[in-house]
């Protein structure tokens, strides 16, 4: 079955669904993050995700829905908080609900977005997200070829955490 894969500005009215979905991403990070410090079930079994608020209100930061055949399937929060201080656009946080992952959905959701920021980017991932390395460096180097830089390093945003930092150009 064909796939009409779209990605639409997300506006303050789907800010609590995008809230609850991230409950979700949560979960699926926690597959591969979950022996962790940090990463213990709450009490009352929800996850229980920092506010994405900032994305739908304040400047320089970029809400984005997913959708599939018209179906939310995710959501993408951009912003210009780099790890340096030269990035013109950073994901964020990106997430494919469970169904519509392994589809292409995901890669074909940031070219969109890749197609319509261009600049510096940056991507950051948690080094014990095997899927998320595993799709980024694809999805980038598919994009746009060797032209990316990917380093290991400590990153303070939100916290002091080590994370793999993709960057290349568009």
């Amino acid at each position: 079955m064909a796939q009409n894969i779209t990605v639409k500005p997300a506006d303050l009215k789907e800010m609590v669904m995008v809230q609850n979905m991230a409950r979700f991403y949560l979960y699926d990070v926690s597959r591969w993050c979950g022996q962790n410090p940090g990463w213990e079930i709450p009490e009352d079994g929800l996850y229980e995700c920092f506010s994405l608020r900032k994305y739908f209100i304040q400047p320089n930061h970029e809400a984005y829905l997913i959708r599939v055949n018209q179906e939310v399937a995710g959501f993408i929060m951009l912003d210009k908080e780099g790890v340096t201080a030269d990035i013109d656009w950073c994901i964020a946080e990106f997430f494919v609900l469970a169904k519509f992952q392994g589809q292409g959905v995901g890669a074909a959701a940031v070219n969109q977005i890749w197609k319509t920021h261009p600049g510096l980017w940056e991507v950051r991932v948690l080094p014990d997200n095997i899927s998320a390395l595993h799709f980024w460096r694809k999805t980038i180097r598919l994009f746009v070829g060797d032209k990316v830089r990917e380093l290991d390093q400590i990153v303070q945003k939100p916290d002091i955490q080590r994370k793999i930092v993709f960057t290349f150009k568009v």
